[in-house]
């Protein structure tokens, strides 16, 4: 890519900034969302295959301490019920960040699109008649939205 093709491309997507800025704000969640569900299946392994509580990581007795503090008798068996329901509850917001950036992607991408066809519209537009009558109708139209089609499937 050249410089100008660089600049070009920047100047554009700059226009969503405020998108973009959402985007990662929510990838960022997705992955702390993911990585704190890996964090809480830790005490549940331990306790299924140890069969009791010892030699829980730190994160794991903080899970603990969590369960006591919100007023559940804390035994095994709640242990795992309140690491189970906060999986489920921890992969619902992960899932719900990854389709807000996914939502917002799209919608930038229409929106690029959009404004280079819009800007190919005008760019025809302001074309001489001479221009026309040298060249085929049919492929003026056909190298425009072929262009346009080939930057969208980027």
């Amino acid at each position: 890519m050249k410089t100008a093709e660089k600049t070009s491309f920047f100047k554009r997507i700059l226009t969503y900034k405020g998108r973009l800025l959402l985007i990662l704000l929510s990838n960022i969640l997705a992955v702390f969302f993911t990585i704190l569900s890996f964090l809480v299946l830790e005490p549940i392994v331990k306790i299924l295959f140890q069969g009791n509580d010892d030699n829980l990581s730190f994160f794991g007795q903080l899970f603990a301490q969590i369960i006591s503090f919100i007023g559940i008798e804390y035994s095994i068996i709640n242990l795992i019920i309140v690491a189970i329901l906060s999986m489920v509850l921890l992969y619902f917001f992960k899932n719900c960040f990854q389709y807000l950036s996914s939502w917002l992607m799209a919608k930038i991408r229409s929106g690029v699109v959009a404004d280079l066809r819009n800007e190919l519209y005008a760019k025809i537009l302001a074309l001489p008649l001479s221009f026309f009558s040298s060249q085929k109708k049919g492929d003026i139209i056909s190298r425009a939205v072929n262009d346009v089609q080939e930057i969208e499937l980027l």
